[in-house]
């Protein structure tokens, strides 16, 4: 009963932190591929 909830306790930090490492990534990329998007802008205008 006990190993039982220490487990899922695991599981959930784990998802926990696997969530936060996949939202630090998608951010990452929306901000590369936005800078790209501004750059662009500003190469065009130039």
């Amino acid at each position: 009963m006990h190993h039982t909830s220490v487990q899922s306790h695991y599981v959930s930090r784990l998802k926990y932190v696997g969530l936060n490492c996949w939202n630090a990534w998608y951010h990452l990329m929306a901000n590369v591929s936005g800078n790209k998007l501004i750059i662009r802008e500003i190469s065009n205008r130039l």
